[in-house]
């Protein structure tokens, strides 16, 4: 029997016909098969009344929701708020159309000014359904009077059937917020790049984060040397650390401060004649000797000839503020709204 054998079987089990199992006339028959039905059915029922224990508890219904997602739906409670590190998060609304579970969800912070117009989650939310699944998460609206931050999150089954037929519920999970964004946009790199030497002092990196554009996958490529001083500090936890020539190609060299919590990043550019906004060809990260900040090089393919250092540009986004926690509600599926 599967997993999901197991899942149908179960999930069809009602309270009497356990109750009618235990109380039924014992029959005659062979004691062997008698014991083993015994075991069998006590087996299954101290499953069913573990279940809702089970799944009321989070790491109880993470395992279970591994297991047999639309068992562990079924047995979660519904709760429509909660709260952590003194954040409340509940659900404003939620409803069902064709095959889209859609929900409006506030945060709000009671104890100081975590929540504000910029709060992300962070990449750290997860929609739970008793169904496979895709969906997304945004930012609907601030209000500052209240300090109220509300996200508009959905879910669409993958194989389309109608949600309200299914009769579950959808669990919502967040873990970090991240506030206090800032951008700086349109900086002017052109001081990083004046007077570079034809060819730039190097070194092999072996274990890259990742990359985009040209990049192959390599599992070593060859990078600027981080200068013990930096070029220029175009924003907040962001330096600019090396650039040069490299096999004729403009290497820039960017260090992003403590990204897992401050989520540093950027992009560079150029401005052509027309003026048209020019991106690296492509570029590779990897961790910086500290392992919190990340380096990342970007590459963009010109002629020595056609630079023009005032001509490069970056745009850098940053946060002062991560808080963690463990917010979670959970809400039916119903055609109608949850209020």
């Amino acid at each position: 029997m599967t997993k999901n054998d197991l899942a149908r079987a179960l999930d069809g089990l009602e309270d009497r016909h356990i109750l009618e199992a235990c109380e039924a006339p014992t029959r005659r028959r062979d004691p062997i098969l008698r014991r083993i039905a015994v075991i069998a059915a006590a087996a299954v029922l101290c499953l069913a009344l573990a279940l809702p224990a089970l799944a009321s508890s989070d790491m109880g219904y993470e395992l279970l929701y591994a297991a047999v997602p639309a068992l562990a739906q079924r047995f979660r409670p519904v709760r429509l708020a909660c709260v952590d590190n003194d954040i409340q998060m509940e659900v404003l609304a939620a409803s069902v159309r064709d095959d889209t579970a859609e929900a409006y969800i506030a945060l709000r912070d009671r104890a100081g000014d975590r929540i504000d117009g910029t709060a992300d989650l962070f990449d750290s939310w997860s929609f739970h359904t008793a169904y496979d699944s895709m969906g997304t998460c945004r930012m609907e609206s601030y209000n500052e009077d209240t300090g109220t931050a509300v996200f508009y999150v959905y879910s669409t089954a993958m194989d389309g059937q109608e949600l309200s037929e299914r009769g579950s519920k959808a669990t919502f999970s967040v873990h970090r917020i991240l506030s206090g964004k800032q951008a700086a946009e349109g900086v002017p790199l052109g001081a990083a790049l004046k007077d570079l030497p034809a060819e730039a002092a190097t070194r092999t990196v072996t274990e890259l984060r990742g990359g985009s554009g040209g990049w192959s996958g390599d599992s070593a490529l060859v990078c600027l040397a981080t200068r013990s001083e930096p070029l220029l500090a175009p924003a907040d936890g962001v330096t600019v650390t090396a650039a040069g020539w490299v096999d004729e190609a403009l290497h820039i060299q960017v260090r992003y401060e403590d990204i897992l919590r401050t989520d540093d990043h950027g992009f560079l550019y150029y401005i052509d004649e027309d003026g048209e906004a020019i991106y690296a060809d492509s570029s590779f990260s990897f961790w910086d000797d500290d392992g919190v900040s990340s380096i990342e090089e970007y590459v963009f393919e010109l002629d020595p000839q056609d630079l023009d250092p005032d001509a490069f540009y970056g745009d850098f986004y940053t946060a002062s503020a991560l808080t963690e926690g463990n917010w979670q509600v959970t809400f039916p599926l119903e055609s109608e709204d949850t209020e």
